[in-house]
């Protein structure tokens, strides 16, 4: 990858040609083409004739000359295009850039003057030596400064951020944080980093109804309801089980009917009290009740709680070694799913 004496424009833009000319695409400046940098990039319809890797390639390719880029292989493009020249210095220079090979091969770069069926669109790591000379690495922010409520509808998104210590600030949820909690305390709760810090990718997630609380390595979250925004952790160094469903107090949701809620049971009490059949008030052992409901076996195992409106009245029965009482009317239920 080559640099030029001659600069960048400020800026760039992609055209589309409905065009017979045999070349895919060019960066062009009125009399001047052949890999010279450019604001302009012209794109033709014969890119559609190619599969989707030569088209990555040639529109990286392009944008390289718009930034301030030469072919790599100027000195003899034969290198790439089978046959052709030494495009010399065109007027305008060819400097070759600090820390990146000064030879050209065959896929050797996204700057080569011809893409061919061995291209892959991808940087190599010549380009990527190249680039990290000329505008050096991307600085990681500090977990601190990331306001992560800015980034709400933009779910899948993901972003580094470094923490000097495990942080200490408030955190809600479980898995799931609240995109104001503390990036750093929550990635020590998530398993991500340890209290003495580190860098972090953080992925935003949509609000939610709910948010649990736990206690993991050392910190304790908080629970909350609904919120708008999210974010999780991605890389989590142990994989961590739902929270123990003894933990939750089920009456506590009431009226937040459709809510779900993951949590685990170690072992089930086959004596505990359960009131109800497939619909169980929602004071009932969940654990036992889920043996009941045939989701988990008397060794316990992971359930999915969700939340359901009251009852006028509530039905016993006996089932996988569990005998459920009858009840009248009851303001609040739950059902139970693997």
């Amino acid at each position: 990858m080559t640099g030029s004496v001659r600069r960048a424009r400020g800026h760039w833009e992609v055209r589309h040609l409905v065009s017979s000319t045999p070349w895919l695409a060019r960066s062009i400046s009125t009399g001047s083409e052949y890999g010279l940098p450019h604001g302009t990039v012209y794109m033709t319809v014969l890119l559609n004739n190619y599969e989707l890797d030569i088209s990555e390639h040639t529109i990286t390719h392009e944008v390289g000359h718009a930034i301030g880029l030469r072919h790599t292989d100027y000195y003899d493009n034969s290198i790439s295009c089978g046959n052709g020249f030494n495009e010399g210095d065109m007027g305008v220079g060819a400097i070759e850039i600090p820390g990146a090979p000064t030879t050209a091969f065959l896929n050797g770069s996204v700057m080569n003057a011809c893409p061919n069926l061995g291209s892959t669109g991808e940087f190599t790591s010549g380009d990527i030596a190249a680039l990290k000379s000329l505008y050096g690495p991307s600085e990681v922010p500090n977990c601190l400064d990331v306001d992560l409520t800015v980034f709400r509808g933009q779910t899948g998104a993901q972003g580094r951020c470094t923490c000097s210590s495990g942080g200490s600030g408030p955190v809600w949820g479980t898995n799931l944080y609240t995109d104001d909690s503390n990036i750093c305390t929550a990635a020590v709760h998530a398993g991500v980093i340890s209290t003495s810090g580190g860098t972090v990718v953080v992925e935003i997630q949509p609000g939610q109804s709910t948010y649990v609380g736990t206690t993991r390595n050392g910190v304790t979250t908080n629970s909350y309801g609904a919120w708008a925004g999210s974010f999780r952790l991605v890389g989590a160094q142990t994989p961590q089980p739902p929270p123990s469903c003894s933990s939750f107090n089920f009456m506590s949701y009431r009226g937040q009917n459709g809510t779900q809620i993951r949590c685990n049971c170690p072992t089930a009490s086959l004596g505990a009290s359960v009131w109800g059949t497939d619909l169980y008030t929602d004071d009932s052992d969940v654990c036992t009740a889920s043996v009941h409901a045939g989701v988990i076996a008397s060794t316990g195992g992971q359930v999915t709680v969700t939340i359901q409106p009251g009852q006028g009245s509530y039905a016993g029965t006996s089932r996988n070694g569990v005998t459920s009482y009858a009840y009248g009317y009851w303001s609040g239920s739950f059902s139970l799913s693997p």
